[in-house]
């Protein structure tokens, strides 16, 4: 059963085996290549992202800048119109406290004049 292997096809195994070698070799050096492709192409997806993310916080930022304007904005228009409502209040006082006056005066001067012509406009 056990057959001996001639010179001839001890030699064609190893030319296979040589071949086989060959191709494993290639399919490594391929398999490199494609390692090295996959880490370039990974690392530049790495850097647009990095460069995406920091385009969105620069935007962000940008949002932000002008949000904390228009709140400062609105912020000293509050206060302005504050300022203005206890403006109109004090005004609103001294026009109410003028009205008062001169109704006063002249409900003093109704009484006094009614008073003279009950009073004092018989003697003569």
């Amino acid at each position: 059963m056990s057959e001996v292997a001639t010179q001839t096809e001890l030699s064609q195994v190893l030319t296979l085996l040589q071949a086989m070698q060959t191709t494993l070799n290639t399919v490594q050096t391929d398999l490199q290549a494609l390692t090295l492709e996959v880490k370039v192409n990974q690392a530049k997806t790495d850097e647009r992202f990095k460069s995406m993310e920091e385009k969105i916080d620069l935007r962000f930022q940008a949002m932000e800048e002008r949000i904390d304007l228009r709140f400062q904005a609105l912020e000293e228009k509050s206060i302005g119109i504050q300022k203005e409502v206890a403006d109109l209040r004090i005004q609103q006082r001294s026009t109410d406290n003028r009205i008062l006056t001169f109704l006063f005066t002249a409900f003093i001067t109704a009484v006094g004049l009614l008073t003279k012509v009950i009073f004092f406009d018989g003697q003569r």
